[in-house]
């Protein structure tokens, strides 16, 4: 073999061999490529399933219907109890338990920020500021007025959703003009079917009271 041929196959043994090595790099950045775009696909999809979803906290006014949403959402929620007036008597053969009805709800939201005309990350982007939530409290108590908690998830779950009072409301102002409030929250139970009469005479059942008027006009008429 002379010595051209020779060195005319070695050149060409090295040309293939690099070829073969550029196809083969060209192969693994193209694998890494789609498994990074891949698992970055379903990385996005399951950071989408196992987000958690979002809760809010609004009050709303049965009398004059309004609302408000609470700016910051407390973690942990506020505990919800759920008391029962069970009796327990001393029997001949030891304690008897008697199962009695079940008492009204009662929570507290503690400490709870209230930002006023601030603009912090960590405000809901629906929430009320936080001195409109103060005198919104402070208006409801003042008229008399029942209010409704709805706990509800941006899911859709409601995690409650019930009449209430506000029994205690206990506030103070930080340095930087914010509000922090103590709000204790009990179960309101109507005693009548006319949820709106109701709220509109501040918790007095307004339908008994006519049905009473009424009862004594035509009693008193009649001699």
């Amino acid at each position: 073999m002379r010595f051209q041929d020779s060195a005319k196959k070695v050149m060409q043994q090295r040309i293939q061999s690099k070829q073969a090595e550029l196809q083969k790099m060209a192969i693994t950045r193209a694998t890494r490529y789609a498994d990074k775009l891949s698992h970055g696909l379903v990385g996005k999809v399951l950071d989408y399933l196992d987000k958690k979803p979002t809760t809010d906290i609004v009050f709303h006014s049965e009398l004059t219907d309004e609302y408000i949403t609470l700016p910051v959402v407390p973690n942990p929620l506020p505990t919800i109890n759920e008391p029962q007036k069970n009796e327990t008597f001393n029997g001949l053969r030891g304690d008897i338990k008697l199962i009695g009805p079940l008492g009204l709800r009662t929570l507290s939201i503690d400490n709870i920020l209230l930002p006023v005309g601030k603009d912090y990350s960590f405000i809901r982007g629906n929430g009320t500021d936080g001195l409109q939530c103060l005198q919104f409290f402070q208006a409801q108590r003042q008229t008399k007025a029942v209010m409704r908690i709805c706990i509800i998830q941006s899911d859709g779950n409601e995690i409650l959703n019930m009449p209430c009072v506000v029994n205690d409301l206990s506030y103070t102002w930080d340095k930087v003009g914010d509000i922090k409030a103590t709000i204790g929250i009990e179960e309101y139970v109507y005693t009548n079917t006319s949820t709106q009469t109701q709220s509109d005479t501040g918790g007095e059942n307004k339908e008994a009271s006519k049905d009473t008027k009424s009862t004594a006009s035509s009693t008193g008429g009649k001699k």
